[in-house]
């Protein structure tokens, strides 16, 4: 996903976060709003509750410079008026279904996208503001704002957050592909929770204790070809290896996804805007991913489970080893936590 296309221009009041705009630590990352004492509230990438339920203010995050942050430095400027009265609202529908206050059920498309999205853009705002080399600030931004600039599609839709926004999408219900899942919690707090992402081919992993979210950034592309797929598996309850599966699959979908989404903005007469989602495969007659390829997938699958790829491809790379049916069969295989404790943790 490499930027916004418009149709038309973009209506005034829908923020630009890309126009003379230099990702300071005084900006509002999500409306623009230039900060002072008054309204200035930082954001955490990782909301404070996430970070007492799976004790994470001590744990580190790895960077894309290789270096590791602690999860409760991960801030970004945020206006109190989006902390407090937009993005918290989000807060409490993912909250109450992660410390288990209402059923998976309750969280739908449009709040996870915003959740999952505000996480991957928060980390790549905070990646602006870090330096490369963190010894030394003349050596540039982690992330440069021109690759920030890849992102626009993301930071459009993420506007839903504070605005009243219609979206438009024929191929997906909703212009994202967001997943969550029932998952089974190992007993030491310390392995339930995960996170992964992908920066350049946008995609995001999170297993958070009974509950596993998986979220790629395509405007729906895999919603609309895979969607049956991963919804099948939400009727169960995973393994963490089932939900590492299904999240190195959408990771290796989205490395392989080869369009630019193409938007149309406009405003409307109550003060809200629409947002056109063009059809993904547009006059082009090429796939809109690239072909399947089992060797890249066994590679994805080795980084989220942590098995060699030898391992993963016993018969010499012709399949790849799955753990969501067994051996010659198509249906789902349960596998018991307490009978295959994960990675050894009880």
């Amino acid at each position: 996903m490499s930027g916004v296309s418009c149709g038309i221009s973009r209506p005034r009041g829908l923020f630009d976060a890309f126009e003379r705009h230099d990702f300071s630590i005084n900006t509002c990352f999500l409306c623009g709003l230039q900060l002072d004492v008054s309204n200035r509230s930082d954001e955490h990438v990782f909301p404070q509750w996430l970070l007492r339920r799976f004790d994470l203010h001590n744990r580190q995050l790895n960077l894309l410079n290789g270096t590791g942050i602690p999860y409760r430095q991960l801030t970004i400027p945020c206006c109190r008026t989006c902390n407090n009265n937009h993005l918290s609202v989000i807060e409490q529908e993912v909250r109450s279904v992660i410390e288990g206050r209402n059923p998976l059920e309750k969280l739908d498309e449009k709040t996870l996208y915003l959740w999952t999205s505000k996480i991957l853009y928060g980390l790549l705002y905070r990646e602006v503001l870090l330096p490369l080399d963190r010894a030394s600030r003349s050596a540039g931004s982690i992330v440069s704002v021109e690759e920030m600039r890849r992102y626009g599609v993301l930071h459009v839709f993420l506007q839903a957050a504070r605005l009243k926004i219609d979206f438009q999408c024929r191929h997906a219900p909703f212009p994202a592909s967001v997943f969550a899942f029932k998952v089974q919690e190992p007993k030491t707090l310390a392995a339930q929770f995960d996170f992964k992402d992908n920066i350049q081919f946008p995609a995001l992993y999170m297993r958070l204790g009974s509950v596993g979210i998986l979220a790629a950034f395509d405007a729906g592309a895999q919603a609309y070809e895979w969607g049956e797929l991963y919804r099948k598996y939400r009727r169960y309850r995973l393994h963490p290896l089932q939900l590492e599966e299904l999240g190195a699959a959408m990771f290796c979908k989205a490395s392989l996804f080869d369009r630019v989404p193409k938007l149309i903005v406009s405003g409307d007469k109550h003060g809200g805007y629409q947002i056109t989602v063009m059809p993904l495969a547009g006059l082009s007659t090429k796939p809109v991913f690239q072909e399947w390829n089992g060797a890249v997938f066994a590679e994805f699958l080795s980084a989220f489970t942590g098995i060699p790829v030898t391992h993963l491809t016993p018969d010499g790379g012709r399949r790849v080893m799955t753990f969501m049916k067994g051996e010659g069969s198509s249906r789902f295989k349960a596998i018991d936590i307490r009978r295959h404790p994960y990675r050894g943790v009880p």
